[in-house]
């Protein structure tokens, strides 16, 4: 399996792998995709010649049970920005398992350390019609690129997944999700138990909380901060800014909905509402006294060292130590 990594940053929802309908510059490139069964419908939407043998077929001929030509060559291109998956599919030899079905497919995984590169650059190949053969995306991000995935939902990959149809877009699935993932906050019960603070529940209570742990201990330690918050990086704060106006509207597709209101930042919307209470919850002096000034890495450092009450994840979803 040959890699080809692009170290573009430092940066750090249900991942899903989808099948685009371009290939990789080959006919067989996009029938091979499909000939694994989860990704049955990519040499059709591609216009390959070669898209699978629809006869039956038989061993002599050279044809997988699926009746795809066993014997196609080509090689499959896969990007990520997921490391850890990518070293998964490695341990895995999840090469070697393919080709037992095609012997003659090769494939590239190319790794993005960075989402927001990994999709800058996708977004790039999209309009030069170069997209991989093999795209990982989170759930949100496969509506902005429909046109160019594989419909997914008549394969056995899909049939197989619990969850795959939840994320379908105008009725197609166009990705087979792979992992669903939660985020946490993890906080310190002593500390919350010295500083007589429940675990909040509701937005309200979080911030009172947060309150309350800073004028408990803030005298004590001038460096203390209720809420760890690495904001120098610019991901640690997507679990408020990104999920939280999914979180006021109750619609996991706030941010393509967004696209249809005339105003959607006006007063009253869901992001502004919910905008407005970040803004006033950073403004209460609870993220210490310079998140802008310290690392991801570096806010993980000071709440093992008890100098950050909880570790901001996703203010709901609290996690005892």
């Amino acid at each position: 399996m040959r890699k080809k990594r692009y170290l573009l940053g430092a940066m750090a929802l249900t991942a899903a792998l989808a099948a685009t309908g371009c290939g990789s510059g080959t006919p067989s490139g996009s029938q091979a995709a499909g000939g694994a069964g989860n990704q049955a419908e990519a040499g059709q939407d591609s216009g390959s010649k070669d898209s699978g043998n629809t006869d039956g077929g038989s061993a002599d001929s050279g044809s997988a049970d699926n009746g795809a030509d066993r014997n196609i060559s080509c090689t499959l291109t896969l990007a990520t920005w997921d490391v850890a998956a990518a070293k998964t599919f490695e341990e895995l030899d999840m090469e070697g398992r393919f080709q037992e079905l095609y012997p003659n497919v090769e494939i590239d995984i190319e790794e993005f350390n960075a989402e927001p590169e990994y999709f800058n650059s996708m977004k790039i190949r999209s309009s030069a019609s170069e997209l991989p053969d093999l795209m990982f995306h989170k759930s949100d991000s496969m509506n902005q690129y429909s046109e160019y995935l594989a419909d997914l939902t008549d394969t056995e990959a899909n049939k197989n997944n619990q969850i795959a149809s939840e994320y379908a877009v105008d009725g197609k699935v166009l990705g087979i999700p792979d992992r669903k993932a939660n985020d946490y906050v993890y906080y310190w019960t002593d500390m919350f138990d010295e500083a007589g603070v429940e675990v909040p529940e509701t937005w309200d209570e979080f911030v009172e909380a947060s309150v309350k742990l800073q004028e408990h201990f803030g005298p004590q330690d001038p460096d203390f901060g209720a809420i760890c918050m690495g904001a120098k990086d610019a991901w640690p704060t997507y679990p408020l800014m990104e999920y939280g106006p999914a979180a006021q509207s109750g619609n996991g597709y706030y941010w393509d909905a967004m696209t249809e209101e005339d105003a959607p930042f006006a007063e009253g919307t869901d992001i502004h509402t919910v905008y407005g209470k970040i803004y006033d919850l950073f403004q209460k002096g609870v993220l210490g006294k310079d998140p802008l000034g310290i690392t991801y890495d570096q806010s993980r450092a000071l709440f093992a060292k008890k100098k950050r009450r909880h570790d901001l994840k996703q203010p709901h979803v609290p996690h005892r130590l």
